[in-house]
């Protein structure tokens, strides 16, 4: 009989020590949420032990303008929970507040949390209770080891505990290397929210976005040394900075097929996709474009140039120079020949009186014209006003022979190509040339609602190419840049072509339409990722860095521009501008040829006269 007393006296001692503990865990409950400034709260419980705590909370909430919803989980189905968790969802997005008092019932409660946890790979990427749900728990010592096998998902959860005594811990969840974890949160830190819900500040904490790629579409991909793929262009540098800023890294997923691309982000197998930001009423209906959109003003035609017939015979080894090139060399040859003749034979008879004069003039003509083939010749000037002539002729005919041999020796191995067009006008003109344009893109929009003629007969054009040829609207970007490299006589109108192509490798021309275009970032219908790359993209475009890093990406290309700018004119023949340099040195030379005749002239007279006093 004693035994029984003291049993029962046992058991109603532990009760109210454990309800002195709840009551504490309560107290902490309402010091936490009146710290966080929780408008609404979603307050979940399963036992009804805990009816007089909850009576407490609903107390508390009626002094202050805060709304909740009560759900007791013994009296809901789990279809009935999905319905209750998507509403929720639905009304609290994207701050989403729950508390959970957990009952005796171990795997009751365990099923609750691993259904939550488990909802947002359930629902087709509509919902994110992972980043987005804030969890204040109340659960016994002994369900906290179990937890840890639950929360995979969930990032923020935080744990009171109730302890015997009345004492009272709180723990708040921690991500790890290893996994969950949960820490002790310090008394005096209760009331900071950073302490409470560290993951906050982390973003998403590192979740795995899929990011559909196409190649050559405002991104590059080059292959490393290691045989790892590497995308770069400025669209790349965006997402970079997004990835950081929302901390969530990315699995590229490549497709050549935009179309392809578009159809899995709606089936959302892709969580993030980017293209034209074009608005129309069906595709609103299928995918949501994230704003601001970006300006990029580079639509483009790819071309390749045509092989130009090498010309033969004597025609063909004055190819290197144009005809008025050798007019001025004709013109300094005769000048300096004139020149050199004057300077030499009156100089020498005039001033010094010398008979050593060679008499000979056809030396001095055949002398000059030999050293536009050869470095020097025989000639010796026998004064300095000849010899800084003849040092001027000579320097003249080394840069004239070299650039001469350089040219020729490279238009007899490099088969010469030229520009097919210059103007969009020309290539709408062209009967035998195809054009294509890639499918399923903005730019087939901006072609159909063009006001501007030469467009209108472009688009025409194409149209008129793709009954012939059914590939010219062809999606897959790779094909048609292949179409383009090895049909000698096929253009490719396409958004970002300059940049999107290395020079060094494929040999492409590229002339601008003068059409801009916008850029985007698509997601599916009600991602849950819309309003973070929202607001952070307009961040970005308020604070300059969208248009930063769209300068930095063209200086960085602007040296590949440049090489095909160069590579263009490698088969212009050789005209007076780009000579008109060396051109100077003939006229310099002369002029300091007649300067130093006059004063040698001045130094003769001079010494006569001297002489001529002296003997008087």
């Amino acid at each position: 009989m004693k035994v029984v007393k003291r049993g029962v006296l046992l058991l109603t001692l532990t009760m109210i020590l454990g309800t002195t503990s709840r009551k504490n865990a309560v107290k902490t409950l309402i010091t936490m949420i009146d710290m966080l400034k929780w408008r609404k709260l979603n307050l979940f419980y399963d036992d009804k032990i805990h009816n007089k705590f909850i009576d407490e909370i609903l107390k508390y909430l009626d002094d202050t303008e805060a709304q909740r919803n009560l759900i007791n989980l013994g009296e809901i189905s789990a279809s009935r929970l999905e319905q209750t968790l998507m509403k929720i969802h639905a009304s609290d997005f994207p701050d989403i507040h729950f508390v959970y008092l957990a009952g005796v019932n171990h795997s009751k409660s365990l099923e609750f949390i691993r259904s939550v946890n488990n909802y947002d790979l359930n629902s087709n990427k509509t919902t994110d209770f992972r980043s987005k749900s804030q969890w204040i728990l109340i659960v016994s010592s002994s369900f906290v080891s179990e937890l840890k096998q639950v929360l995979l998902d969930l990032c923020h959860v935080v744990l009171v505990v109730p302890l015997q005594g009345g004492c009272v811990e709180v723990k708040t969840l921690v991500k790890t290397p290893t996994g969950p974890n949960f820490v002790n949160v310090r008394p005096d830190k209760l009331r900071i929210k950073d302490d409470l819900f560290p993951n906050i500040k982390y973003g998403y904490n590192g979740r795995n976005l899929i990011l559909g790629m196409v190649p050559y579409f405002y991104i590059r991909s080059h292959i490393m040394n290691n045989g790892s793929i590497k995308y770069v262009g400025w669209m790349m540098d965006l997402l970079v900075q997004l990835a950081h800023t929302l901390n969530f890294t990315y699995i590229e997923y490549e497709s050549d097929d935009y179309k392809y691309l578009i159809q899995k982000t709606i089936r959302r197998e892709i969580d993030v996709l980017y293209g034209e930001y074009i608005l129309t009423q069906e595709r609103s209906r299928l995918m949501h474009f994230i704003n601001p959109p970006m300006k990029y003003d580079a639509v483009v035609v790819l071309y390749r140039k045509i092989k130009e017939d090498k010309k033969t015979g004597w025609i063909g080894i004055l190819r290197p120079f144009e005809y008025n090139v050798y007019y001025i060399i004709i013109i300094a040859y005769i000048i300096i020949t004139c020149v050199y003749t004057l300077v030499e034979y009156i100089a020498m008879r005039s001033f010094r009186k010398s008979t050593k004069v060679s008499k000979n003039l056809k030396e001095i003509p055949f002398g000059l014209f030999g050293s536009l083939f050869q470095e020097g010749g025989h000639l010796q000037p026998k004064t300095d006003t000849g010899r800084i002539l003849l040092a001027s002729w000579w320097l003249f005919c080394v840069v004239i022979a070299s650039s001469y041999s350089a040219y020729l020796i490279s238009s007899l191995v490099f088969e010469p190509e030229i520009e097919p067009f210059s103007s969009l006008q020309q290539l709408v003109e062209l009967p035998d040339w195809k054009i294509g344009i890639p499918g399923d893109t903005g730019v087939i929009d901006m072609f159909k609602n063009s006001s501007d003629e030469t467009i209108k007969l472009l688009w025409h054009k194409i149209q008129k190419s793709n009954t012939t040829q059914l590939f010219s609207l062809d999606t897959n970007i790779t094909r048609q840049y292949e179409r383009v490299k090895k049909t000698e006589k096929y253009a490719f109108v396409f958004a970002d072509g300059l940049r999107s192509i290395d020079n060094k490798d494929d040999c492409f021309s590229t002339m601008r339409i003068g059409l801009s275009v916008q850029v985007s970032f698509y997601v599916p219908l009600q991602s849950p990722l819309i309003r973070d790359m929202e607001q952070t993209v307009s961040r970005f475009s308020d604070n300059g860095l969208l248009n930063m890093l769209f300068k930095a990406d063209l200086r960085k290309h602007s040296c590949e521009w440049n090489n095909q700018l160069i590579s263009k004119q490698k088969d212009q023949t050789i005209g007076i501008g780009n000579l008109l340099g060396v051109f100077y040195i003939v006229p310099i030379g002369v002029v300091f040829a007649i300067l130093g005749l006059f004063a040698e002239y001045l130094y003769v007279k001079i010494y006569e006269l001297r002489t001529n006093t002296f003997n008087k």
